[in-house]
């Protein structure tokens, strides 16, 4: 039984929900102003024999998801952290409480919205994404009942980060983080095996929409034989709306979309310019004609529109008369796709360079080509990484956009493999010198900081930026300071 008072100031009214996670309450805060509402969840460690071990590598992964819910919080859309504490070696997180209903009850079984209202969802949605995203984390848990349409202004909030790990790909720690979370028709086959990525949220985004877009639940969607969903022929959609969804939604990860900003961009351009949706629950002549082209696609690289598609097959017959009837000789979709590579790599973008050529024969120069691009997006991950620290992003450059047979492969896992274990021991030594910060000891920070190891900027910023809160500290009197105020980069 749960004590009344929790962190000796949050007192339970009720239980909001319980899980393999955690536990959420309902709390007043008692020792705030007019005692505000807030959640409180405690966070299911799974402890049975506590030993200190433990319990340490615990508090830690605990403090570091802390700090990615502070961060996180910082979004308008995204409740704010309000404390973390631990009680009786159990761990409890503080949040604010949002007011609205969770967007299932605005999911009705066979009562499909307009295309207008999932446009301004997935708008609303992504963005919020995308700003996860952009600060190295994976929710790995969107769901209807995850999404909240709060009340004061009926914007969409993201609730439930208890689950959210920082992307970290080399842990060793003596208990595993990387383990299947998510729900049953919002979750990827990657992210049931353990190995999210953020195509995974992308991937969940895509399956609210298709529910609202039908009025059906993604576990009553049927399965193509490359396990594609089916869902083109229940409704009628307009064509750009529809390829969208479509490849939110790919099976394979690598056939979605990379980041929700692309799509964000595709839906401002491609979707403002045709505002003439089909409400109508049957599905047109039209819709049906592109469902088609839509499902018979999977072994393709490349999606065009439906008028370019039409345009271009007209152009790909030549027609002869002969004595056994007409000809038909097809374009060499190599060279095209060659050619689309060397237009995307032109325009920098290496990554679907290197998409656009995978699976194809090998014609001269081809192999150049690739090496060339492989070249390129080595630079941009070490980029990534040692000017920003995004570990995550170029280990997803590395190990999956990178050719296997390119040579530049071999070299570039061995250089990511000593970014990782550079990575794992500064980070360790910078959770111990933050910890003797909020300790107030000084000298004991700025002594971890000079641990820190590595030439790369992104490293000598986070060593220097202890050494200044420390030497701020210093130089103010016990018990007063404020490092968000003092040294406002730690907390950003």
């Amino acid at each position: 039984m749960e004590s009344k008072f929790l962190g000796s100031r949050y007192e339970i009214k009720k239980l909001l929900s319980r899980g393999g996670f955690g536990t959420t309450y309902l709390a007043e805060d008692t020792q705030y102003p007019n005692n505000p509402l807030c959640v409180v969840k405690k966070l299911n460690s799974r402890i049975d024999n506590v030993n200190t071990e433990f319990l340490t590598i615990a508090r830690r992964l605990f403090k570091k998801e802390a700090q990615t819910l502070a961060k996180l919080g910082k979004h308008d859309q995204i409740p704010r952290l309000l404390a973390f504490f631990e009680q009786e070696q159990e761990f409890y997180l503080v949040q604010e409480y949002v007011e609205g209903e969770t967007l299932s009850h605005e999911l009705i079984a066979n009562q499909p919205w307009s295309q207008e209202k999932v446009t301004e969802f997935l708008k609303d949605l992504l963005s919020i994404v995308d700003f996860i995203h952009s600060n190295g984390v994976i929710h790995r848990d969107i769901k209807p009942d995850n999404l909240i349409r709060r009340k004061i202004d009926n914007k969409l909030v993201l609730v439930d980060f208890g689950t959210v790990k920082e992307v970290i790909q080399a842990q060793t720690e003596a208990i595993s983080i990387t383990v299947s979370v998510g729900t049953r028709g919002y979750m990827p086959t990657e992210q049931a095996r353990g190995k999210p990525r953020y195509s995974s949220d992308i991937y969940a985004v895509g399956m609210i929409a298709i529910q609202a877009l039908t009025g059906i639940h993604p576990l009553q969607l049927q399965e193509d034989s490359h396990g594609e969903l089916l869902w083109l022929d229940r409704i009628s959609y307009q064509p750009q709306l529809a390829e969208i969804l479509t490849k939110m939604i790919r099976y394979h990860f690598k056939e979605r979309y990379q980041s929700a900003a692309e799509i964000l961009k595709l839906i401002n351009h491609s979707l403002s310019e045709n505002s003439n949706y089909s409400n109508n629950n049957k599905p047109t002549n039209q819709s049906k004609s592109l469902g088609t082209k839509l499902i018979n696609r999977n072994n393709q690289k490349l999606q065009l529109p439906l008028k370019s598609l039409e345009i271009s097959l007209t152009g790909l017959i030549l027609v002869g008369i002969t004595i056994v009837g007409i000809k038909y000789f097809p374009i060499n979709s190599t060279a095209q796709e060659i050619k689309l590579a060397q237009q995307a790599a032109q325009s920098g973008n290496y990554r679907a360079a290197i998409e656009l050529t995978q699976g194809l024969s090998n014609t001269p120069g081809l192999q150049q080509k690739i090496e060339f691009w492989s070249e390129q997006l080595l630079k941009e991950a070490q980029a990534k990484y040692t000017t920003k620290g995004e570990l995550n992003t170029a280990s997803l450059i590395i190990e999956d956009i990178i050719p296997e047979n390119s040579s530049t492969k071999k070299s570039a896992l061995k250089l990511l493999a000593g970014w990782r274990r550079e990575y794992e021991y500064n980070q360790s030594i910078l959770n111990i010198a933050q910890e003797e910060l909020q300790q107030e000891r000084w000298q004991n920070a700025k002594n971890e900081a000079s641990k820190i190891t590595g030439k790369t900027f992104f490293w000598r910023e986070q060593a220097n930026k202890i050494i200044q809160a420390a030497d701020l500290g210093i130089q103010t009197q016990p018990g007063v300071v404020d490092l968000c105020s003092k040294a406002p980069d730690l907390c950003n």
